[in-house]
């Protein structure tokens, strides 16, 4: 395993189980997060290069959570992730 690792943000479950079996055979760790908060408590205890957040969220929105996430951790790639077409939110407009 290399130390590459990437971090996954969503409230429903089965996106996270999906995107785990995928990334199963690259050189990648992968971690998962049910919501904004548990994420950024994971943030805390491990390394991360790249993370991916889901939009809609009950607690927090996507660009919320990536607005922290970059105010704690700069060098952090954030990414959202959307199904919705929510071009606003993620400009910030």
């Amino acid at each position: 395993m290399t130390g590459r690792s990437v971090l996954f943000v969503d409230d429903e479950d089965g996106v996270l189980r999906a995107i785990k079996r995928r990334f199963r055979r690259l050189q990648v760790r992968v971690f998962t997060a049910g919501s904004g908060a548990a994420g950024l408590e994971l943030l805390e205890k491990e390394s991360v290069q790249v993370v991916f957040s889901d939009q809609r969220m009950p607690q927090v929105e996507g660009t919320e959570f990536l607005k922290i996430v970059h105010q704690k951790y700069s060098h952090i790639v954030r990414c959202i992730l959307s199904c919705y077409t929510e071009m606003h939110a993620v400009r910030g407009n």
